[in-house]
């Protein structure tokens, strides 16, 4: 087969003043990739690595197989171009035409995609691995099954585009705008959808595990059975978003409460919870605001930096910066809201009220038995005497003599069952109005 080269001759000037002449490829011509597949019998296993088809028109040619490993396709026009299987990786396709291209199987890890138009393309199963698409085009492309691993996807338009069961795992979509498009199962587990616009997205089974979706836009998008656990929501729009039936079997925590952004993480949930509350899904709801709650005594207790200040005092061997972190910001409120937790679990956990209500009204029962504290000492009577002191009931029926530290301990008993009463009362009458 017969190498075509054409070059051209120019000059530059080197450090020391003087021209040495360089020598560069020109651009293949359509006609002469024509006759370069001519003379290979058809397109498939030509290698054209490395050659530099910038500018050149090969729209709607076949070039199935071709191999164009590190080629130079520079606002290449390919529209209507069948390249199926074709090697392109590592290809420099920046500003490249291809649109409704056929690149079924291809091979595009690596290559610079950067404000390419791929519009309606075919890309089913095309491995772009590492590829850089920043600001392309790829509107209602065909991305079935493609292979997006890592890469970069910085504003690109993928609007209602084609992308079930597409692994875009730690992949940038940073402002990306996938509006309507189609991600039934898709993964982007660790992906980077900061700002990204998914509205009325159909996230059907999707992955957003680890994903950070700090400022996304989902109002409108459909996430029956998506995986958003440990996902990072902050300032997130989830007006409208259908999240009925997102699948929380892995736990509620998100990623901003795991990187200890815990001022961030409440609001997250707080997004959350609303949206539940407006959908009537209140079990949902609850679970959100516990972990809010959580959060929110979490940020008490580190300050709003999270646990990074104890990390940097560590990191740097500075002790007072470690024994501020170590201190909590807000003792009290911290404090009042960890019992608040282990007692009723913020009013959302009746049942360990309950727990502690009996555990409260036995134990004392069984201090005043055990310490004969009561005349006569009998378990009845102990139990009599420590239940009506946690109602507050009175001693009109209790025939027998209590002790001084009974006394004591029944007046402090008092004051507890009050206490606890009046917040089961709060916790009945929150899950009965929801």
């Amino acid at each position: 087969m017969t190498e075509i080269h054409r070059v051209s001759v120019g000059s530059e000037v080197t450090a020391n003043g003087t021209r040495k002449p360089v020598v560069s490829e020109l651009p293949l011509t359509r006609e002469e990739v024509e006759e370069l597949v001519r003379q290979h019998n058809g397109p498939g296993g030509l290698d054209l690595s490395g050659r530099n088809l910038s500018f050149t028109d090969l729209s709607g040619m076949q070039l199935n197989g071709v191999v164009l490993t590190g080629a130079s396709l520079r606002s290449a026009r390919l529209r209507g171009a069948s390249l199926q299987e074709a090697d392109l990786s590592q290809a420099e396709l920046v500003g490249a035409d291809m649109r409704e291209a056929e690149l079924t199987g291809a091979d595009l890890h690596e290559a610079d995609l950067r404000q390419a138009n791929l519009d309606r393309a075919h890309m089913a199963e095309v491995n772009l691995q590492q590829s850089d698409l920043s600001y392309a085009s790829a509107v209602e492309a065909h991305l079935e099954g493609a292979a997006l691993r890592g890469a970069k996807l910085t504003e690109v338009s993928l609007q209602r585009a084609f992308l079930a069961s597409c692994d875009l795992k730690e992949a940038d979509l940073t402002s990306a705008n996938l509006q309507g498009a189609r991600l039934t199962m898709a993964d982007l587990s660790g992906a980077d959808l900061k700002g990204a616009y998914l509205e009325n997205t159909l996230c059907v089974r999707t992955r957003f595990v680890g994903a950070d979706l700090t400022g996304s836009h989902l109002a409108g998008a459909y996430l029956n059975g998506a995986e958003l656990n440990l996902s990072t929501a902050f300032a997130a729009d989830m007006a409208g978003a259908h999240i009925e039936f997102v699948n929380w079997d892995r736990g509620y925590v998100l990623g901003d409460e795991k990187g200890r952004n815990y001022a961030d993480a409440e609001a997250a949930y707080r997004g959350f919870r609303r949206r539940y509350d407006e959908l009537g899904m209140h079990d949902h709801a609850r679970e959100f605001f516990l972990r809010e709650m959580i959060a929110r005594r979490k940020a008490m207790w580190w300050g709003p930096g999270g646990s990074h200040s104890l990390r940097e005092g560590l990191r740097t061997f500075q002790p007072k910066l470690v024994l501020r972190a170590l201190w909590p910001h807000h003792p009290f409120g911290w404090a009042v809201s960890l019992l608040v937790d282990v007692v009723s679990g913020y009013g959302e956990r009746p049942f360990r009220l309950i727990f502690w209500m009996a555990a409260t009204v036995l134990g004392l029962a069984a201090l005043y038995y055990y310490t004969a504290s009561i005349t006569p000492t009998t378990l009845t009577n102990a139990l009599y005497f420590s239940a009506a002191s946690f109602t507050a009931l009175g001693y009109a029926l209790f025939e027998g003599q209590a002790s001084p530290l009974a006394r004591g301990l029944g007046a402090a008993e008092a004051f507890l069952g009050l206490f606890l009463m009046a917040l089961f009362l709060v916790t009945f009458v929150r899950r009965m109005t929801r």
